[in-house]
């Protein structure tokens, strides 16, 4: 695994058998079993995001689905408190309780089949994905005795719209997406790196992120909406969206620019 994607798991952490792994200095707890104990506080909110899905029948037939994950061990997150720092291979067991109120195992998750255009055209689907989750503060105890409060995201549910359907023909050469506006490519800056001048004036930055090369992206609370260009990925509340895609303001996340990019030069 490279230095970014080690980077990158650290704000995407979803395998209830790594319950945290922490990106900060320090020794790392080896052999310690983690339990979820009882839940503190429970909340609920709306998580929403639009999704941009090609599908091409240009010499080649493309047969793609979406889908969003929610109810299953998968979909929840758990950071802890108190600086308890993990390396790899940490067990973790969740209380039957917790999983009951949680209603986790239900495997509330949408998949879509999406329709081949005819040969020679592109079918360009937006699609809208909504989530219901669940957050708020949990008991989390070791197998050595010791307890201390997380903060935890769950992904309760989710449903899946199809709010636009575009076809345009592959002689065209290139497809324009509906409801995103990407900055036109020129060779001075064929990656769209520049966008991260945008994002940095739409938001206020919580952290640069660092990749192999140096700085790769922002993690940035959107006062803005922006409309993410191609070749960017952004990760939200344990899920992973490519650009083009669009998020209102609002929205906390955490941006990664293409590889090429790197080193990024930003500017709070």
């Amino acid at each position: 695994m490279n230095i970014r994607n080690s980077f990158r798991l650290c704000f995407a952490i979803t395998a209830i058998a790594t319950l945290l792994t922490t990106c900060s200095s320090g020794n790392p707890v080896i052999n310690e079993t983690w339990s979820l104990v009882d839940l503190i506080s429970q909340g609920e909110q709306i998580s929403a995001a639009t999704e941009i899905v090609e599908v091409r029948n240009c010499g080649t037939t493309e047969r793609k689905t979406t889908e969003c994950s929610a109810g299953t061990n998968n979909d929840l997150t758990v950071s802890l408190e108190g600086g308890v720092q993990f390396g790899g291979g940490v067990v973790g067991s969740i209380n039957a309780s917790v999983a009951n109120e949680l209603g986790m195992g239900r495997n509330s998750g949408e998949s879509l089949t999406l329709d081949t255009p005819a040969e020679g055209f592109i079918g360009i689907y937006t699609v809208d994905k909504v989530y219901r989750v669940v957050t708020g503060e949990m008991l989390v105890r070791s197998s050595t005795g010791r307890e201390t409060k997380g903060n935890y995201t769950f992904h309760a549910s989710c449903s899946l719209t199809i709010v636009n359907v575009e076809t345009v023909s592959c002689g065209t050469g290139a497809t324009e997406t509906p409801g995103v506006t990407e900055p036109p490519l020129s060779p001075e800056d064929p990656y769209n790196c520049n966008f991260i001048n945008e994002l940095v004036n739409k938001g206020q930055i919580n952290q640069i992120l660092v990749g192999g090369k140096g700085p790769a992206g922002v993690q940035i609370l959107l006062t803005e909406s922006v409309d993410v260009p191609l070749g960017w990925t952004v990760h939200r509340e344990g899920v992973e969206y490519k650009g083009p895609v669009h998020f209102d303001a609002g929205t906390l996340a955490s941006f990664w620019t293409p590889d090429p990019c790197e080193p990024l030069s930003i500017n709070p």
